[in-house]
């Protein structure tokens, strides 16, 4: 009768890691060779990465166009860049790693009393920054900062992208819409 050797699979895998690996083990010794060389790519000076903002004049210029092209000339357009600044010893920024885009819009009303109204003004410009192709921004779009600006006061109001296409696809106009925004 023949008498069969059986080792854990678990000693097979160390044992195969450690001799494809070329690691030593105190009962083997240092291996010959590795099979595998192993790649080093020289890194630059390490960066301190911050979180940061960055203007964007050129989104800016073009959204700024894309406005006017759909009439919306009274909207006041900003696009700002979040991500992180890779900050060498001295300080000094490497460079800008993009992770989204910030947009700040400005609207010049004539009340801020009139939830239905403000839907009015917002609503053209909100389905524009929806449905823009890709491509045109160089990122996606993070946050959604509006600036309502009257005679008698202005009003802030913070949104991301996600909430906007889900008052959109909701339907509803109006003071429906704007509740649907920015529920209060």
């Amino acid at each position: 009768m023949k008498k069969y050797f059986y080792l854990p699979v678990s000693t097979i895998l160390i044992l195969g890691s450690v001799l494809l690996g070329g690691c030593e083990l105190p009962i083997l010794g240092p291996t010959s060779g590795k099979l595998f060389a192993p790649t080093h790519t020289p890194t630059p000076e390490p960066c301190a990465f911050v979180w940061a903002s960055k203007e964007l004049p050129e989104v800016t210029s073009t959204l700024q166009d894309i406005f006017l092209k759909n009439n919306l000339s009274d909207v006041g357009i900003q696009a700002s860049g979040f991500g992180e600044n890779c900050l060498a010893g001295d300080g000094s920024v490497r460079s800008f790693g993009l992770m989204c885009v910030d947009l700040y819009l400005d609207f010049h009303v004539t009340s801020l009393d009139t939830t239905d109204s403000l839907a009015q003004v917002l609503r053209p410009t909100l389905v524009l920054l929806a449905d823009l192709p890709e491509g045109i921004l160089p990122a996606a779009i993070c946050q959604v900062s509006i600036h309502l600006e009257s005679l008698n006061g202005e009003k802030w109001l913070n949104t991301d992208i996600q909430h906007i296409q889900q008052a959109i696809d909701s339907g509803k106009k109006g003071r429906d819409f704007f509740q649907a925004l920015f529920p209060e």
